[in-house]
């Protein structure tokens, strides 16, 4: 078999001139993540030559997960004053679920991320999500973890605490100032797609500076 991945839209590859194939399934390497090819696929019978069997099949390459799809890889947060100092953009785009400790709240289906935080001198801790303008994702949920990857123990879970629409919010106090706690976000239900932000401030009481 001989095989032709053009991007979408191309003219017809020229039979002969493809990537010979002895074994099935073949893996196609090299392609452009979210992209669209064709692929078309012929016949090498040798001596007899080649012949054309079949195509244009269109298809999109796949966005890859976000580097914090795994508790292993979570991104760090910079405790700041309030929510408006270090937040950082996220996103779910092609998340997996990690399968933590059901956190409890909603709607958990997966498509999670992780963040990690260290409880600061003052032994409490505020993490909020908020919105990135033009985004899908308006709905949020939030758990915060102790212990490790291997370990860990759920402290909180919050849906719509968040003043900001439907965006979560959880403050933890009486903590061990240095602790690493680890914090899992997903949007509700797992059924939109694209960037939040999330922020960590030291705000004792609870509510947003």
């Amino acid at each position: 078999w001989m095989i032709y991945v053009v991007p979408a839209g191309s003219p017809a590859p020229t039979v002969g001139s493809g990537t010979v194939v002895t074994v099935n399934p073949y893996v196609i390497t090299g392609l452009t993540p979210n992209t669209d090819y064709d692929i078309y696929i012929a016949a090498d019978c040798t001596t007899n030559g080649t012949s054309l069997l079949t195509g244009p099949i269109f298809f999109r390459t796949l966005i890859p997960a976000p580097g914090n799809d795994d508790c292993s890889n979570a991104v760090a947060l910079t405790v700041g004053e309030n929510v408006t100092s270090n937040p950082v953009v996220g996103t779910n785009v092609s998340a997996t679920n990690s399968n933590p400790p059901a956190p409890g709240c909603a709607s958990f289906l997966g498509g999670d991320v992780w963040y990690t935080v260290v409880v600061p001198a003052t032994g409490n801790v505020t993490l909020e999500t908020s919105e990135v303008t033009g985004s899908d994702v308006t709905d949020t949920g939030l758990a915060v973890y102790s212990g490790n990857c291997n370990g860990l123990n759920l402290l909180a879970c919050d849906d719509d605490s968040s003043t900001n629409g439907n965006y979560s919010l959880i403050s933890l106090n009486g903590l061990t100032p240095g602790q690493v706690l680890y914090v899992n976000v997903w949007e509700y239900a797992n059924d939109s797609f694209g960037e939040f932000q999330i922020s960590a401030y030291d705000c004792p009481t609870g509510t947003p500076a």
